[in-house]
């Protein structure tokens, strides 16, 4: 991504919203390291054990398994640094093994402080790189190819719901070991991903319970399962990163599910996080937020007031592309105070953003094109909203999809769960402000006992203005419509210069031979 535009992006986040704790201070020991002059170490068997800085060559062609399921290289000590040399792969298995077969972990990290690991190639495991109880550990320019997947049984012609995934359990690291990893980081801090790769598996990267860190400029595409995924992980950054075509249960023109795949997924309460210039394009989701089972009080007990805003809560979106999801641009529940803004959602199969039970979340400068025309029943279009309250939709622009914004009310199970009686469930307060609607089927639609006040709103040729049944309330002040002509003409042919400008198409123009 264009670094001064990203620094722009951070700038207008930092002004709005609640930051992160910064990701250095005074006292935070130096990651970086000189690679120059490091010792060589030829690694040639499993459970080769690293406890100083150094530079790993691994013979070309060398398989080397992991007997033992905790790791072919064990990092040991802290404050090291250690690169691959040019050319050195760690390979757990052979390339004709099937990614379901793909066994053990390639590199290990645990409790280790201020490690660096640049230039890594892994290939072949059930996981790449597992790292546990870590704080400052820097991996930079890393490649992580075939490593686990899981068989797909769907066709083309037929959904298996076999192939449904489960994220709603990670406590107990159900993530890797039911789904695999290219890179897994577990009850750590500090952690920077800088430049890695992940192809060819399900997932690219997991990170549960870690906080303070930062992914920037890494690539975890063409995968079946997630790209980035986060558990209990709060005050994050995540930095002009692409994760597309992280997708499963899709078959064009015969059925849309995603099976939970997702682009970004973040599950459990996972706040403050900054999400700035990613892309997550043609994936299930591209980005799939839940606040998650012990938020809303479906596993383990907590008194009633500690679920009053509890969930994914608090976090920025902003220059995102969350296009062309088999499923929902950016899916974001149960969540408080959340930030949506400067995105694009385009060509969405069922919606730009599904944000059921979702408060105070604002959303505004975003562009919503051509989203819903496989959507399920009602739920379609650009916004849709189950139970919105305090939601500000402001400056966005909307065309050509089946309906602009839906927001609506019906009874539902979640209102008898703790987390539902622990807030105010009323869809009250609800503002669409300065908006344009440009050619969407319907603008707006309204269903049960919503709350929505519009102001100064610019319908262009749309369907249907609004639709609303009798337990609505809605108000609307300085609403613009507008119909246009179609425009005849064609291409660049179509533009004629004058003395003052382009002509507009209408007014006499003189021309000269």
């Amino acid at each position: 991504m264009n670094t001064a535009l990203l620094s722009l992006i951070l700038a207008s986040a930092a002004s709005t919203a609640p930051a992160p704790a910064p990701l250095l201070s005074q006292d935070a020991p130096t990651v970086r390291r000189v690679f120059a002059d490091l010792p060589t170490i030829v690694v040639e068997s499993d459970d080769t054990k690293i406890t100083s800085s150094c530079r790993i060559v691994i013979p070309d062609g060398l398989v080397i398994e992991d007997d033992e399921g905790d790791g072919v290289l064990h990092i040991e000590a802290d404050n090291i640094a250690v690169v691959f040399a040019p050319g050195s792969v760690l390979r757990g298995a052979s390339v004709e093994t099937p990614l379901d077969q793909l066994e053990g972990i390639g590199i290990r990290v645990v409790g280790r402080s201020n490690v660096q690991l640049r230039g890594l190639a892994v290939e072949g495991f059930h996981a790449g790189l597992v790292a546990e109880d870590c704080e400052w550990l820097a991996i930079e320019d890393a490649s992580f190819e075939r490593h686990f997947a899981q068989r797909l049984a769907s066709t083309p012609k037929r959904e298996a719901p076999e192939d449904w995934l489960w994220p709603h359990a990670n406590d107990d690291g159900e993530w890797l070991a039911r789904y695999g990893a290219s890179v897994s980081i577990t009850r750590s801090a500090h952690v920077e991903l800088n430049g890695v790769t992940a192809r060819s598996a399900q997932n690219g990267i997991l990170l549960s319970n870690v906080q303070h860190s930062t992914v920037e400029a890494c690539d975890a595409s063409y995968l079946s399962g997630w790209g980035l995924a986060m558990w209990r992980s709060s005050d994050n950054r995540v930095l002009g990163n692409r994760f597309d075509y992280n997708v499963r249960g899709y078959s064009h023109g015969e059925y849309n599910r995603g099976q939970d795949s997702a682009g970004i997924l973040a599950f459990e309460q996972c706040s403050r996080n900054l999400f700035l210039g990613n892309s997550a394009t043609h994936c299930g989701d591209g980005f799939f937020g839940f606040s998650g089972k012990e938020a809303l009080g479906e596993v383990g007990e907590h008194e009633a007031d500690w679920y009053r805003r509890r969930g994914n809560n608090s976090n920025v979106f902003e220059g995102n592309d969350f296009s062309y999801a088999a499923a929902h641009g950016l899916e974001l529940t149960f969540g408080f105070g959340n930030i949506v803004r400067r995105n694009v959602f385009r060509g969405n199969a069922i919606c730009g953003i599904w944000g059921g039970y979702s408060q105070g979340t604002l959303i505004e400068d975003n562009l919503f094109a051509y989203n819903g025309d496989t959507g399920y029943g009602a739920e379609r279009g650009g916004i849709n909203i189950d139970h919105a309250a305090d939601t500000t939709i402001r400056a966005n622009r909307f065309g050509k999809n089946a309906a602009g914004v839906r927001l609506w009310k019906l009874d539902s199970p979640f209102a008898d769960k703790p987390w539902g009686r622990a807030q105010d469930l009323s869809a009250s307060g609800n503002r669409l402000v300065a908006n344009t609607f440009l050619g969407d089927a319907v603008a707006v639609e309204l269903a049960g006992p919503v709350e929505l006040t519009a102001i100064g709103n610019r319908y262009v040729d749309v369907g249907t203005q609004l639709v609303a049944d009798e337990a609505v309330r809605f108000i609307e002040s300085g609403a613009e419509l507008d119909v246009r002509d179609a425009d005849p003409r064609a291409g660049r042919e179509s533009i004629r210069m004058t003395e003052w400008g382009p002509w507009d198409g209408t007014s006499p123009i003189a021309t000269f031979e």
